[in-house]
Protein backbone atom coordinates (compact mmCIF):
# COMPACT_ATOMS: atom_id res chain seq x y z
CA UNK A 1 0.00 0.00 0.00
CA UNK A 2 2.94 2.33 0.64
CA UNK A 3 5.56 3.64 -1.78
CA UNK A 4 8.72 5.49 -0.74
CA UNK A 5 10.14 8.06 -3.12
CA UNK A 6 12.90 10.63 -2.84
CA UNK A 7 15.94 10.87 -0.54
CA UNK A 8 15.66 9.49 2.95
CA UNK A 9 18.49 11.28 4.64
CA UNK A 10 19.28 14.87 5.56
CA UNK A 11 15.99 16.20 6.98
CA UNK A 12 13.62 14.90 9.61
CA UNK A 13 10.44 15.87 7.76
CA UNK A 14 8.50 13.36 5.71
CA UNK A 15 5.70 14.20 3.31
CA UNK A 16 2.89 11.64 3.52
CA UNK A 17 0.50 11.62 0.57
CA UNK A 18 -2.69 9.59 1.11
CA UNK A 19 -4.81 9.03 -1.99
CA UNK A 20 -8.30 7.55 -1.81
CA UNK A 21 -10.08 7.23 -5.16
CA UNK A 22 -13.26 5.50 -6.26
CA UNK A 23 -13.09 4.44 -9.92
CA UNK A 24 -16.34 2.44 -9.99
CA UNK A 25 -18.18 4.91 -12.23
CA UNK A 26 -16.93 4.46 -15.80
CA UNK A 27 -18.14 7.97 -16.70
CA UNK A 28 -15.61 9.63 -14.39
CA UNK A 29 -12.94 6.92 -14.17
CA UNK A 30 -10.49 8.63 -16.60
CA UNK A 31 -10.72 11.93 -14.73
CA UNK A 32 -10.27 10.21 -11.35
CA UNK A 33 -7.08 8.55 -12.62
CA UNK A 34 -5.80 11.93 -13.84
CA UNK A 35 -6.39 13.36 -10.35
CA UNK A 36 -4.40 10.57 -8.72
CA UNK A 37 -1.54 10.85 -11.19
CA UNK A 38 -1.46 14.64 -10.96
CA UNK A 39 -1.37 14.73 -7.16
CA UNK A 40 1.33 12.06 -6.99
CA UNK A 41 3.52 13.77 -9.60
CA UNK A 42 3.05 17.28 -8.20
CA UNK A 43 3.71 16.36 -4.57
CA UNK A 44 6.47 13.98 -5.62
CA UNK A 45 8.19 16.83 -7.43
CA UNK A 46 7.81 19.09 -4.42
CA UNK A 47 9.19 16.49 -2.01
CA UNK A 48 12.15 15.78 -4.28
CA UNK A 49 12.99 19.45 -4.76
CA UNK A 50 12.69 20.10 -1.01
CA UNK A 51 14.90 17.05 -0.40
CA UNK A 52 12.45 15.34 1.92
CA UNK A 53 11.14 11.78 1.49
CA UNK A 54 7.67 11.15 0.11
CA UNK A 55 5.59 8.31 1.50
CA UNK A 56 2.62 7.53 -0.77
CA UNK A 57 -0.26 5.39 0.47
CA UNK A 58 -3.23 4.85 -1.80
CA UNK A 59 -6.37 2.92 -2.49
CA UNK A 60 -7.51 3.40 -6.08
CA UNK A 61 -10.34 0.95 -6.74
CA UNK A 62 -13.92 0.59 -7.76
CA UNK A 63 -16.16 1.03 -4.70
CA UNK A 64 -13.50 0.82 -1.97
CA UNK A 65 -14.95 -0.26 1.35
CA UNK A 66 -15.10 1.92 4.44
CA UNK A 67 -12.77 -0.56 6.15
CA UNK A 68 -10.18 -0.16 3.37
CA UNK A 69 -10.43 3.62 3.54
CA UNK A 70 -10.14 3.71 7.32
CA UNK A 71 -7.15 1.35 7.32
CA UNK A 72 -5.48 3.49 4.65
CA UNK A 73 -5.64 6.48 6.97
CA UNK A 74 -4.98 4.73 10.29
CA UNK A 75 -1.83 2.96 9.06
CA UNK A 76 -0.01 6.25 8.42
CA UNK A 77 2.88 6.54 10.85
CA UNK A 78 3.98 10.16 11.03
CA UNK A 79 6.18 12.28 13.26
CA UNK A 80 5.37 15.65 14.78
CA UNK A 81 7.46 17.46 12.14
CA UNK A 82 5.83 15.67 9.20
CA UNK A 83 3.45 16.87 6.50
CA UNK A 84 0.32 14.79 5.81
CA UNK A 85 -1.87 15.37 2.75
CA UNK A 86 -5.09 13.37 2.32
CA UNK A 87 -6.89 13.60 -1.04
CA UNK A 88 -10.19 11.97 -2.03
CA UNK A 89 -11.49 11.70 -5.60
CA UNK A 90 -14.89 10.22 -6.41
CA UNK A 91 -18.57 10.76 -5.81
CA UNK A 92 -19.73 12.65 -2.73
CA UNK A 93 -22.92 13.90 -1.13
CA UNK A 94 -23.97 16.50 1.39
CA UNK A 95 -23.87 15.02 4.88
CA UNK A 96 -26.80 16.94 6.30
CA UNK A 97 -25.80 19.12 9.24
CA UNK A 98 -22.15 19.39 8.11
CA UNK A 99 -20.96 21.68 5.33
CA UNK A 100 -18.26 19.09 4.53
CA UNK A 101 -19.07 16.24 2.11
CA UNK A 102 -19.52 12.55 2.81
CA UNK A 103 -17.82 10.12 0.44
CA UNK A 104 -19.95 7.75 -1.63
CA UNK A 105 -17.79 4.69 -1.11
CA UNK A 106 -18.99 1.28 0.10
CA UNK A 107 -20.02 2.58 3.52
CA UNK A 108 -23.29 1.07 4.86
CA UNK A 109 -23.17 3.12 8.07
CA UNK A 110 -22.45 6.38 6.19
CA UNK A 111 -19.52 7.43 8.37
CA UNK A 112 -16.93 8.22 5.71
CA UNK A 113 -16.81 12.00 5.60
CA UNK A 114 -13.97 14.44 5.10
CA UNK A 115 -14.01 15.48 8.76
CA UNK A 116 -14.01 11.85 9.93
CA UNK A 117 -10.72 11.09 8.21
CA UNK A 118 -9.27 14.47 9.16
CA UNK A 119 -10.00 13.68 12.83
CA UNK A 120 -8.10 10.39 12.59
CA UNK A 121 -5.09 12.10 11.03
CA UNK A 122 -5.26 15.04 13.44
CA UNK A 123 -4.84 12.58 16.28
CA UNK A 124 -1.41 11.67 14.86
CA UNK A 125 -0.28 15.28 15.47
CA UNK A 126 1.58 16.10 12.22
CA UNK A 127 3.06 19.58 11.87
CA UNK A 128 1.00 20.30 8.76
CA UNK A 129 -2.20 18.41 7.88
CA UNK A 130 -4.16 18.96 4.67
CA UNK A 131 -7.42 17.06 4.12
CA UNK A 132 -8.93 17.61 0.68
CA UNK A 133 -11.96 16.23 -1.17
CA UNK A 134 -12.61 16.68 -4.89
CA UNK A 135 -16.23 15.53 -5.04
CA UNK A 136 -19.81 16.74 -5.17
CA UNK A 137 -21.45 18.06 -2.01
CA UNK A 138 -25.06 17.45 -2.98
CA UNK A 139 -25.22 14.29 -5.11
CA UNK A 140 -23.14 12.42 -7.69
CA UNK A 141 -23.00 14.47 -10.85
CA UNK A 142 -19.57 14.79 -12.43
CA UNK A 143 -20.20 16.24 -15.89
CA UNK A 144 -17.23 16.08 -18.28
CA UNK A 145 -17.23 18.90 -20.84
CA UNK A 146 -15.06 19.35 -23.92
CA UNK A 147 -11.45 18.34 -23.17
CA UNK A 148 -9.02 21.13 -22.27
CA UNK A 149 -5.34 21.24 -23.01
CA UNK A 150 -3.29 20.50 -19.91
CA UNK A 151 -1.09 23.56 -20.25
CA UNK A 152 -1.98 24.55 -16.67
CA UNK A 153 -0.18 21.53 -15.25
CA UNK A 154 3.54 21.88 -14.54
CA UNK A 155 5.60 20.27 -11.81
CA UNK A 156 6.56 22.63 -8.98
CA UNK A 157 10.24 22.99 -8.09
CA UNK A 158 11.58 24.25 -4.79
CA UNK A 159 12.21 27.88 -4.03
CA UNK A 160 12.00 29.99 -0.88
CA UNK A 161 8.25 30.51 -1.28
CA UNK A 162 7.60 26.76 -1.54
CA UNK A 163 9.89 26.03 1.39
CA UNK A 164 8.02 28.55 3.52
CA UNK A 165 4.66 27.04 2.53
CA UNK A 166 5.60 23.42 3.30
CA UNK A 167 8.54 23.45 5.69
CA UNK A 168 7.62 26.39 7.94
CA UNK A 169 3.80 26.23 8.12
CA UNK A 170 2.05 24.61 11.06
CA UNK A 171 -1.65 23.89 11.11
CA UNK A 172 -4.60 21.99 9.67
CA UNK A 173 -6.17 22.76 6.29
CA UNK A 174 -9.55 21.19 5.48
CA UNK A 175 -10.98 21.86 2.03
CA UNK A 176 -13.55 20.54 -0.42
CA UNK A 177 -14.25 21.27 -4.07
CA UNK A 178 -17.80 22.51 -3.52
CA UNK A 179 -19.91 23.86 -0.71
CA UNK A 180 -23.03 22.09 0.51
CA UNK A 181 -25.71 22.09 -2.17
CA UNK A 182 -23.33 22.18 -5.15
CA UNK A 183 -21.80 19.74 -7.62
CA UNK A 184 -18.14 19.28 -8.55
CA UNK A 185 -16.99 19.00 -12.16
CA UNK A 186 -14.43 16.83 -13.91
CA UNK A 187 -13.12 16.43 -17.45
CA UNK A 188 -11.54 13.27 -18.82
CA UNK A 189 -8.19 14.81 -19.77
CA UNK A 190 -8.03 17.51 -17.11
CA UNK A 191 -9.30 15.63 -14.05
CA UNK A 192 -11.13 17.58 -11.37
CA UNK A 193 -11.25 21.35 -11.85
CA UNK A 194 -10.45 21.71 -8.15
CA UNK A 195 -7.42 19.41 -8.13
CA UNK A 196 -6.16 21.08 -11.31
CA UNK A 197 -6.47 24.52 -9.72
CA UNK A 198 -4.69 23.33 -6.56
CA UNK A 199 -1.71 21.95 -8.49
CA UNK A 200 -1.56 25.09 -10.65
CA UNK A 201 -1.42 27.32 -7.56
CA UNK A 202 1.38 25.21 -6.09
CA UNK A 203 3.31 25.71 -9.32
CA UNK A 204 2.83 29.48 -9.03
CA UNK A 205 4.34 29.36 -5.53
CA UNK A 206 7.31 27.42 -6.89
CA UNK A 207 7.86 30.29 -9.34
CA UNK A 208 8.29 32.71 -6.43
CA UNK A 209 4.72 33.79 -5.68
CA UNK A 210 4.64 34.03 -1.87
CA UNK A 211 1.35 32.79 -0.45
CA UNK A 212 0.19 31.51 2.90
CA UNK A 213 -2.11 28.47 2.88
CA UNK A 214 -5.03 30.80 3.52
CA UNK A 215 -4.14 32.93 0.50
CA UNK A 216 -3.33 29.95 -1.71
CA UNK A 217 -6.67 28.26 -1.06
CA UNK A 218 -8.52 31.53 -1.71
CA UNK A 219 -6.79 31.59 -5.10
CA UNK A 220 -7.68 27.93 -5.71
CA UNK A 221 -11.33 28.75 -4.95
CA UNK A 222 -11.32 31.63 -7.42
CA UNK A 223 -9.65 29.65 -10.21
CA UNK A 224 -12.03 26.72 -9.76
CA UNK A 225 -15.09 28.96 -9.81
CA UNK A 226 -13.88 30.78 -12.92
CA UNK A 227 -13.27 27.48 -14.72
CA UNK A 228 -16.80 26.27 -14.05
CA UNK A 229 -18.35 29.61 -15.01
CA UNK A 230 -16.63 29.25 -18.39
CA UNK A 231 -18.84 26.20 -19.05
CA UNK A 232 -21.96 27.75 -17.46
CA UNK A 233 -21.72 25.78 -14.23
CA UNK A 234 -21.44 26.80 -10.60
CA UNK A 235 -18.87 25.40 -8.20
CA UNK A 236 -17.73 27.32 -5.12
CA UNK A 237 -15.07 25.46 -3.09
CA UNK A 238 -14.64 25.98 0.64
CA UNK A 239 -11.80 25.68 3.12
CA UNK A 240 -10.89 26.04 6.77
CA UNK A 241 -7.32 26.85 7.83
CA UNK A 242 -6.46 26.36 11.50
CA UNK A 243 -3.02 27.69 12.34
CA UNK A 244 -0.89 26.21 15.10
CA UNK A 245 0.21 29.74 15.93
CA UNK A 246 3.47 30.03 13.98
CA UNK A 247 2.13 31.19 10.61
CA UNK A 248 3.01 34.72 9.48
CA UNK A 249 -0.45 35.48 8.12
CA UNK A 250 -2.85 37.73 10.01
CA UNK A 251 -5.73 37.29 7.58
CA UNK A 252 -7.58 34.63 9.55
CA UNK A 253 -8.63 33.90 13.12
CA UNK A 254 -6.86 31.09 14.88
CA UNK A 255 -8.60 28.12 16.43
CA UNK A 256 -7.54 25.38 18.79
CA UNK A 257 -8.58 21.82 18.08
CA UNK A 258 -8.46 18.61 20.03
CA UNK A 259 -9.39 15.04 19.29
CA UNK A 260 -11.56 13.12 21.74
CA UNK A 261 -11.63 9.33 21.62
CA UNK A 262 -15.09 7.97 22.38
CA UNK A 263 -15.28 5.76 25.50
CA UNK A 264 -17.78 3.06 26.39
CA UNK A 265 -20.96 4.65 27.69
CA UNK A 266 -20.34 8.01 25.98
CA UNK A 267 -23.11 9.88 24.16
CA UNK A 268 -22.85 12.96 21.98
CA UNK A 269 -24.81 14.90 24.60
CA UNK A 270 -22.37 13.89 27.35
CA UNK A 271 -19.28 14.71 25.24
CA UNK A 272 -20.78 18.04 24.16
CA UNK A 273 -21.57 19.01 27.77
CA UNK A 274 -18.08 18.16 29.06
CA UNK A 275 -16.42 20.14 26.24
CA UNK A 276 -18.91 23.03 26.42
CA UNK A 277 -20.00 22.74 22.77
CA UNK A 278 -23.32 21.91 21.14
CA UNK A 279 -24.35 18.48 19.90
CA UNK A 280 -25.09 19.97 16.47
CA UNK A 281 -21.56 21.36 16.25
CA UNK A 282 -20.10 17.99 17.20
CA UNK A 283 -22.12 16.38 14.41
CA UNK A 284 -21.12 19.06 11.91
CA UNK A 285 -17.40 18.95 12.70
CA UNK A 286 -17.32 15.17 12.31
CA UNK A 287 -19.78 14.69 9.40
CA UNK A 288 -22.23 12.75 11.60
CA UNK A 289 -25.73 12.30 10.21
CA UNK A 290 -27.12 10.75 13.42
CA UNK A 291 -26.27 10.39 17.13
CA UNK A 292 -24.57 6.98 16.80
CA UNK A 293 -20.95 6.82 18.01
CA UNK A 294 -18.78 3.86 18.95
CA UNK A 295 -15.94 3.30 21.47
CA UNK A 296 -12.56 4.22 20.00
CA UNK A 297 -14.03 6.59 17.41
CA UNK A 298 -12.11 9.90 17.20
CA UNK A 299 -14.13 13.11 17.36
CA UNK A 300 -12.63 16.44 16.35
CA UNK A 301 -13.59 19.35 18.65
CA UNK A 302 -12.97 22.99 17.74
CA UNK A 303 -12.66 25.60 20.47
CA UNK A 304 -12.37 29.37 20.28
CA UNK A 305 -9.04 31.00 21.02
CA UNK A 306 -7.36 34.37 20.83
CA UNK A 307 -6.43 35.54 17.35
CA UNK A 308 -3.09 37.12 16.48
CA UNK A 309 -4.45 40.65 16.88
CA UNK A 310 -5.69 39.85 20.39
CA UNK A 311 -9.40 39.47 19.65
CA UNK A 312 -11.46 36.35 20.17
CA UNK A 313 -11.62 34.33 16.98
CA UNK A 314 -12.89 31.07 15.57
CA UNK A 315 -12.34 28.95 12.50
CA UNK A 316 -13.67 30.41 9.26
CA UNK A 317 -14.70 28.85 6.00
CA UNK A 318 -13.03 30.57 3.06
CA UNK A 319 -15.13 31.41 0.01
CA UNK A 320 -14.13 32.84 -3.36
CA UNK A 321 -13.63 36.61 -3.24
CA UNK A 322 -14.30 37.18 -6.95
CA UNK A 323 -17.69 38.83 -7.51
CA UNK A 324 -18.39 36.69 -10.55
CA UNK A 325 -17.89 33.47 -8.58
CA UNK A 326 -19.62 34.31 -5.32
CA UNK A 327 -22.95 32.66 -6.20
CA UNK A 328 -25.01 31.44 -3.24
CA UNK A 329 -27.79 28.87 -3.03
CA UNK A 330 -28.39 25.34 -4.24
CA UNK A 331 -28.38 24.24 -7.84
Amino acid sequence: MGLMLGPVFGKSQVLHLILLADTADAAIRPAIKVNVERMQKQLGGIAESLEIPLQVSKVVAGSPSFEEAEELVRQVNCGTDDIVIFHYSGHGVSSGSSHWPRFLINDPEKKAGLMYFNAILKQKNPRLLISMADCCNIGPRFIPKSPRRQERFQIAVAGEALEQLFLESKGNLICSSSKSGEYAYYEDDLGGYYTSAFCWSLFQVSQGKRLTWDELMTEVNEVTSEMTLEVNRRQNPQFTWMSSGESNTTFFAMAQTKTYKVRKGDTLWKIAKVNQVSVENLKSWNSLTNHIIRPGQPLLIWTQSTSENGSTGSTKVGRPKSKKSSCEGDI
